[in-house]
Parts: structure tokens; C-alpha cells; sequence
């Protein structure tokens, strides 16, 4: 193998592996941050349900608390305000 066509196998393997590695280090953030979001609003729901707010815990609340966090335990406490 000459010289110019190792340079380049070994120019188009780096952009190749920074490619994945920035795919990779957003789509872990993105992980965190929903992680995260989960565990702040499940904490909130426990948070009213000890204060006498009493929100049903069903798979719906659950999947909208994990994909929306905090968003969606606000939403869920104005439902049960108005009604």
C-alpha cells in the first residue's frame, strides 16, 4: 500500500469514528435528560401524594411522566384541580 492511499484510509477512519462518536455523545445526552426528567417528576408526584394531592399513578400518568417530566405532572395537577 502506497503512502497517499493509507493516508486517506486512515483520514476517512477518523472522520468515520468522530462521526460516531458525536452521534453518540448526543444521543446519550438525550438519554440523561429524559432519565433525569423521569425521576424529577415521579419525585414530584410522590412529593404531592404525601402533601394529600393524590394524582392516580396509571400507565398513562407513567408514560406521560417519563417522556415529559415536571411538564406533565403540572398538567396532570391542573386536570385534577379543575376537574
Amino acid at each position: 500500500m502506497d503512502f497517499i492511499s493509507l493516508f486517506f484510509t486512515i483520514f476517512f477512519f477518523l472522520i468515520i469514528v468522530g462521526f460516531v462518536f458525536l452521534l453518540t455523545k448526543s444521543l446519550l445526552k438525550i438519554f440523561f435528560v429524559l432519565v433525569a426528567n423521569t425521576i424529577a417528576g415521579l419525585v414530584a408526584i410522590f412529593v404531592l401524594d404525601y402533601f394529600g394531592i393524590k394524582i392516580a399513578i396509571t400507565t398513562a400518568t407513567l408514560i406521560a411522566i417519563a417522556i415529559f417530566g415536571l411538564p406533565a405532572v403540572g398538567t396532570l395537577l391542573i386536570l385534577k384541580i379543575l376537574g
